[in-house]
């Protein structure tokens, strides 16, 4: 996954204002307790952070994988 793709699939899982705030405020254990901005800063990759933000919002595990989706098939 690309950071872009990162990017995309933030905002179309959590739109608008949501998503910055998750980045920003969602302590994600599975990281050492950093949140995506610090794991992303530190040089992890996007997939795996992105991987630990499906796992902690308990979100379906096909969104592991929605940046391959097409968001006009995501329906």
């Amino acid at each position: 996954m690309k950071h872009s793709e990162f990017a995309d699939v933030v905002a179309r899982t959590f739109p608008g204002p949501q998503g910055d705030a998750l980045l920003q405020d969602l302590v994600l254990p599975e990281l050492d307790s950093q949140t995506a901005l610090q794991a992303l800063a530190a040089g992890l990759e996007p997939q795996i952070v992105w991987n630990a933000i499906v796992k902690e919002m308990d979100l379906p595990p096909r969104y592991e994988y929605l940046h391959r989706i097409d968001p006009r098939d995501a329906k």
